[in-house]
């Protein structure tokens, strides 16, 4: 999901690779075509895609029946939104901003894994791109998206034992600032994003389909990033203080 651009498109692009029949799944189906052109233009073929929302079950439960999938043998859900709260916002904004995040990365991921779970079997796997926003409470603006992204973390630990029982694996990845539209098209990013170094998709995409195919739990970027995600869990509150300490004294 999510593969029409950005980590979506790249793990299209890596699985590909790999020998996988993929169909990319989003919204828009302009955008849709277009990746699946310039995957083919690359010489692959066994490429195809499903226009659904992911924020509505019924539109993914009838799509993936109308393409009849058979098997999922990895579910890759890269599909989300970055919504950027202001100093000036009104509270109204504030809301629907908060709103829109939590329908598209937590409620988003619900359906995407609920629809899909006729098509998973033994042996199969989900991969879910969370984010290092969900663990670690980013400042300047980060609440809408932290947020949302700490519910879907929550909601993937507490189903991971309902997916094992039939034999299903989860990998959920941590991402920290990757270089995608979803970030450079942003008209606006809080100061914090230029302390943390601006990572290829492609690169990271490498590191994550690794640690898929090991069957870890969890994947992070690099050692330092999966550090910072434990302290985070053990110690949230001194993180927390500690972690806004040191942004406010790089960025002032």
């Amino acid at each position: 999901t999510g593969g029409s651009s950005g980590i979506g498109f790249a793990f299209a692009n890596k699985l590909v690779l790999q020998g996988y029949r993929v169909i990319l799944l989003s919204k828009t189906e302009e955008k849709l075509i277009t990746a699946c052109h310039r995957l083919e233009g690359m010489g692959f073929k066994n490429v195809s895609y499903i226009q659904a929302n992911v924020v509505s079950p019924d539109d993914l439960e009838r799509a993936f029946e109308k393409n009849n999938l058979g098997k999922i043998h990895l579910l890759v859900h890269c599909a989300g939104v970055l919504e950027i709260c202001r100093d000036n916002d009104n509270p109204g904004t504030i809301i629907s901003k908060k709103l829109l995040c939590v329908g598209v990365n937590m409620n988003g991921t619900k359906n995407v894994v609920t629809a899909s779970l006729p098509y998973l079997e033994k042996g199969s796997r989900i991969a879910v791109i969370c984010s290092v926003a969900g663990l670690v409470k980013f400042p300047g603006g980060y609440e809408a998206y932290g947020g949302s992204k700490e519910l879907q973390r929550k909601w993937c630990e507490q189903n991971r034992k309902h997916f094992l029982r039939g034999g299903i694996g989860l990998t959920m990845i941590y991402p920290s600032i990757v270089r995608t539209e979803m970030v450079t098209k942003s008209d606006y990013l809080p100061p914090v994003c230029s302390l943390f170094p601006w990572r290829d998709p492609n690169v990271v995409v490498d590191t994550f389909y690794r640690d898929i195919t090991k069957g870890r739990k969890e994947s992070f970027v690099n050692l330092g990033e999966r550090i910072l995600g434990i302290l985070a869990r053990v110690f949230p509150k001194t993180f927390e203080w500690g972690f806004k300490k040191w942004v406010d004294w790089k960025t002032q």
